[in-house]
């Protein structure tokens, strides 16, 4: 990390980071701009939980195919709780779409198999070629690192595959809604696009810069599952893309409480057991090139909303989150 590095005095971030300034007097372009505006409105939130109401209702109303939506289901807490949301209070028909990265922490296949079973959700797991996983993800880092992607390269290529692959299924299930695990902390505003411009925008902002990487590096796997076809996509038809948890209320506490009901534990979505192996390593190249952890900008935002950051549920205040990361 370079010696002229400042760090914000009110978030994580510091200006080794792209895009991010940080003036003479302390606070980040981050915090500057946030200061000026307001997280999505109330309104903004009322909105987005009234079209997904709207959308649920028309798909069990309308039209039913075999599945009316499928659930990227990771095996942590987030997509276990919203499985289990979409099942039992929606009464919806789920296909649960779990890729098998070859660093998938075992902990969250099990969580997978299990609820999956308790609640009578067919799902699909689809392993990764591990030789064209280990080269993307190779070749992708090394891009990333070179452009100046910033901390979270590492597992934005892993998402473009993983996601690729579960919208392909989606499309070949024919399967009209699907559903991610984000919340709040991940994104700055509701994720629920219906309307064909949100959805091409919010593809092309997500997935496209990688998207064009993987047909200049691996134009042999064009037209297969890992292809995104962002070029050929026809948005009409193509399924709404909704993150209940960026604008549905909950708290940790309800997510155990719904979880422990149907029989599991607070240790069986802990991070350590249930996220992905890559991490450590993504953390070492993150802290190597920005001085940063590869969730800085999420957790940043989080203390900018805040002003604390919570982790596992316990609140870390200002004086010791520095510290902590």
């Amino acid at each position: 990390m370079s010696l002229n590095t400042k760090t914000c005095k009110n978030c994580l971030i510091n200006n080794q980071i792209p895009s991010v300034g940080i003036n003479n007097n302390g606070p980040c372009s981050y915090c500057e701009s946030h200061s000026k505006q307001k997280d999505f409105s109330y309104k903004e939130k009322i909105s987005a939980r009234n079209n997904f109401d709207k959308i649920i209702n028309k798909t069990i109303l309308g039209k039913r195919n075999k599945y009316d939506v499928l659930l990227m289901l990771s095996g942590g807490k987030d997509s276990s709780y919203i499985l289990n949301l979409l099942k039992k209070q929606y009464k919806l028909n789920v296909l649960a779409c779990s890729v098998m990265r070859p660093l998938l922490n075992s902990k969250a296949l099990d969580n997978i198999v299990k609820i999956t079973k308790k609640l009578k959700v067919d799902f699909e797991i689809y392993p990764f070629e591990e030789k064209f996983y280990r080269n993307f993800l190779g070749k992708g880092l090394v891009w990333g690192y070179k452009n100046n992607m910033g901390p979270s390269i590492g597992c934005q290529l892993c998402c473009y595959l993983k996601d690729t692959v579960c919208f392909n299924i989606a499309l070949k299930n024919g399967v009209k809604i699907i559903v991610s695990g984000w919340d709040k902390s991940q994104s700055s505003s509701p994720i629920i696009f219906f309307k064909e411009q949100d959805k091409k925008e919010y593809l092309e902002n997500q997935y496209g810069e990688i998207y064009r990487l993987f047909l200049k590096l691996f134009p042999e796997y064009r037209n297969t599952i890992y292809d995104l076809n962002l070029d050929s996509i026809d948005y009409k038809e193509f399924p709404s893309i909704i993150s209940p948890l960026t604008f549905i209320d909950y708290s940790i506490d309800l997510m155990y409480k719904e979880l422990e009901k149907i029989g599991f534990s607070k240790h069986d979505f802990s991070p350590l057991k249930t996220n992905c192996d890559a991490l450590e390593f993504f953390n070492y190249l993150s802290y190597s090139y920005y001085g940063s952890h590869i969730n800085t900008m999420s957790i940043s935002r989080e203390i900018r909303k805040n002003g604390f950051l919570k982790i596992n549920n316990k609140v870390l205040e200002k004086k010791r989150f520095k510290k902590f990361y």
